[in-house]
C-alpha cells in the first residue's frame, strides 16, 4: 500500500501488524462502543477509549511519515503523472494534509480488510452453491479461455461475475452496522414515533435483508437501532 512493504504477516513488531491493531482498537471505540453510548466521548478517564485516542493518533502519524516520504522521493513531474491512490491523493486540492492523511488512513482500511472480507465471504457463498460454482466457471472459461491472464476489459464482460459480487456485498456488506444519521423531523416508524434529533442507525445487513424472515422476526428492519 503506497509503495511500502506493510509486512502484516511478520513479526508483531511489524509497520503492518502495528497498524492492524491500531485500526481494530480505534474501529472497536468510534464504530461499536461510542455509537452504542452517545455520552461515551464524555468518560476520558475510560481506558480504551484513551488507548483508541493514542491508536488514532498513531495511525495519523504513520501515514505523515509516508506522505513525506513519498514527496521526498517524487518530484512535481512524476507525481503528476503518477496514476497510485497517492498520487491522486497529493494532487487532490484538499484543505490541508490533516484530511489528507485521513483519506489515506481509511484507503489503507478500506482498500485492504474490506476486498479480504467481501472475497472471503463470497468464496464461501459460492463453494455453498454449486451450480452458481458451475455457471460462473462456464462464463469464465468462455470469455477468458485457458489459463490466459484476465484482463480488466474481459472482467467488464463477465455479466454474471458481476452479479454474484453484488448478492455476496448485499448478503454480506462491510459495513454491515450501516450508517448514523440525525433525524429533522418527526418519523413514524409502525407504532413507535421518533422524534426530531434523535440519531438512528440503519444497518445495512437488515435493510438489504428486509422481507426475508431473520431469526424469527418479523421484519429485518425490525433490527434497527436507535439512539435517543
Amino acid at each position: 500500500m503506497f509503495d511500502r512493504d506493510l509486512n502484516t504477516m511478520g513479526s508483531a513488531e511489524s509497520d503492518g501488524r502495528t497498524l492492524l491493531e491500531r485500526e481494530v482498537s480505534v474501529l472497536k471505540e468510534y464504530a461499536l462502543r461510542q455509537m452504542l453510548n452517545p455520552f461515551r466521548f464524555l468518560m476520558f478517564w475510560d481506558k480504551d477509549r484513551k488507548q483508541a485516542k493514542e491508536a488514532g493518533k498513531g495511525m495519523m502519524e504513520f501515514q505523515r511519515g509516508v506522505l513525506s516520504s513519498y514527496r521526498s522521493k517524487k518530484t512535481l513531474a512524476e507525481v503528476e503523472k503518477d496514476q497510485s491512490i497517492l498520487g491522486h491523493l497529493v494532487r487532490s486540492p484538499y484543505a490541508s494534509d490533516v484530511e489528507r492523511i485521513a483519506d489515506m488512513t481509511i484507503f489503507v482500511g478500506a482498500g485492504s480488510d474490506t476486498v479480504a472480507y467481501t472475497l472471503a465471504w463470497t468464496f464461501l457463498e459460492i463453494s455453498r452453491n454449486p451450480e452458481v460454482y458451475q455457471k460462473l466457471k462456464e462464463e469464465i472459461d468462455a470469455i477468458a479461455p485457458g489459463n490466459a491472464t484476465i484482463t480488466p476489459q474481459q472482467v467488464n464482460m463477465m455479466t454474471y461475475l458481476d452479479c454474484v459480487l453484488k448478492e455476496s456485498m448485499r448478503l454480506w456488506p462491510v459495513l454491515s452496522q450501516g450508517v448514523p444519521r440525525e433525524l429533522s423531523k418527526d418519523i413514524k416508524y409502525n407504532d413507535y414515533v421518533i422524534p426530531k434529533g434523535s440519531v438512528v442507525l440503519f444497518p445495512f445487513i437488515a435493510i438489504f435483508r428486509n422481507g426475508i424472515e431473520v431469526s424469527g422476526l418479523k421484519s429485518a428492519l425490525d433490527l434497527i437501532l436507535i439512539k435517543v
